[in-house]
């Protein structure tokens, strides 16, 4: 666990905070419209000229709830694309489990949207949010330091700029970690992941996925698992692999012959779909997956005046769909913290409240991650003969809605953490 710390209110700092970001992504974005609706002063530095558009992820109802918190909810709504039943399948196309409507459920009862996004809508939608010229596309930050009283952060071009905290929000590569914290001995995961965007044009009417039903299918041995989902214009695909450890070289890449191992690996599937959705797709993205044991985790994630938020803090495994959502949890911790606390308790209090979900969303998607990719025949026959038996009974659906509520539960707790620094309203 992560060293206890006080949780008694403190005096609200006097002045509005100056917040320096590093990244322009989902995380980086979410925490600088956190701030500036707390008051705080944010700009954030992104390399980049612009929006990065690369395929998908899930915003789950904990996510959702703290895009609410946060003022972000009413943004996101146009691009949500609900998730409205989940079904398991192996590659001869046999059904193993399908669940109710899931969305409806929760929608219901919480009058939320939640499900897949296209990572350029959540970062336009964010972006939308902010104040003009609080994002600074083009600039990238080659150095940071801690003053004492503040930091400052050197761009590319030598301007040098001010503030009183720099938040790294630059994902599993970040410089700002290797520059501040070295470059721990993260364990590879066994896993390696491919994702990308097909046009609905380029597929036949016949072959096209059902939208809005997530489609889980698993391959005849342990090694392949793929996800599908047919969205507006375009079908979201993936396609998780173990993998013998790769060079470390830390970097999200896509090579011209993936396409065509990928297409391969899977030529005994009885599955024309995910074939023809891999082999014509318009995004694709190659990751392999390291992931922070818990020494490093339980370390803290900031040097004085700089910290780490995302996956540039704890990088969680994509089996459970959470990393967008842990760096929203993040975002909606740090800021409640800073602008109640200042700096000298706010990254305490940050790593306290979040340390432990952190650890438990890691373990979890590593045990997730060996069940959908089991290691021996054996785990490959008890999964599917499970999941069979939850698909009979209808007990899939009554897991997914106790997971569901599992995770409201947890941002609820959230919530009543940060609450008690400032008298922050509840959901």
């Amino acid at each position: 666990r992560a060293p206890p710390h006080s949780t008694q209110p403190r005096p609200r700092p006097s002045a509005a905070m100056r917040v320096l970001i590093g990244g322009a992504g989902p995380g980086g974005l979410a925490l600088a419209k956190a701030l500036t609706a707390k008051g705080a002063t944010c700009t954030v530095f992104e390399k980049l000229p612009g929006i990065v558009h690369s395929s998908c992820f899930a915003l789950g109802l904990n996510g959702a709830l703290v895009a609410r918190a946060i003022g972000l909810e009413q943004h996101l709504k146009p691009y949500m694309h609900p998730i409205r039943f989940s079904e398991v399948r192996r590659h001869d196309g046999k059904a193993l489990a399908k669940s109710g409507d899931t969305y409806q459920t929760f929608k219901d009862r919480y009058g939320i949207d939640f499900g897949l996004m296209r990572r350029g809508d959540f970062c336009t939608a964010a972006l939308e949010s902010l104040p003009e010229g609080t994002v600074r596309f083009g600039s990238q930050v080659v150095q940071t330091e801690n003053t004492g009283d503040g930091v400052q952060a050197t761009l590319q071009d030598g301007a040098i700029h001010e503030g009183d905290v720099f938040i790294a929000c630059d994902g599993v590569n970040s410089s700002t970690r290797a520059a501040h914290f070295g470059e721990p001995n993260f364990n590879w995961s066994g896993f390696k992941l491919f994702y990308g965007l097909t046009s609905k044009t380029a597929i036949e009417p016949d072959l096209m996925p059902e939208q809005g039903v997530l489609q889980l299918l698993y391959g005849a041995t342990g090694n392949h698992y793929a996800v599908q989902m047919a969205m507006d214009t375009e079908v979201y695909w993936a396609m998780y692999e173990r993998s013998a450890e790769p060079p470390r070289d830390w970097v999200a890449q896509y090579r011209d012959q993936d396409r065509e191992e990928l297409v391969a690996s899977i030529g005994h599937w009885n599955n024309a779909t995910l074939k023809a959705l891999i082999s014509n797709a318009t995004t694709m993205v190659r990751t392999e997956h390291f992931i922070p044991p818990n020494s490093y985790l339980s370390e803290g994630w900031h040097r004085d005046r700089i910290a780490l938020l995302g996956d540039a803090a704890h990088k969680v495994m994509p089996f459970t769909g959470q990393g967008l959502n842990m760096a929203l949890d993040d975002a909606l911790v740090l800021a409640r913290c800073l602008v109640s606390l200042g700096p000298a308790d706010a990254f305490e209090e940050y790593h306290r409240v979040r340390y432990d979900r952190t650890v438990a969303t890691r373990d979890k998607a590593l045990a997730m991650g060996g069940m959908q990719l089991p290691e021996s025949d054996l785990k490959r026959y008890v999964r599917d003969a499970s999941l069979r038996i939850l698909g009979l009974t209808g007990l899939f659906h009554r897991v997914s809605v106790r997971a569901a509520t599992k995770v409201i539960f947890e941002v609820d707790q959230t919530l009543e953490e940060v609450a008690k620094y400032e008298g922050a309203p509840q959901l």
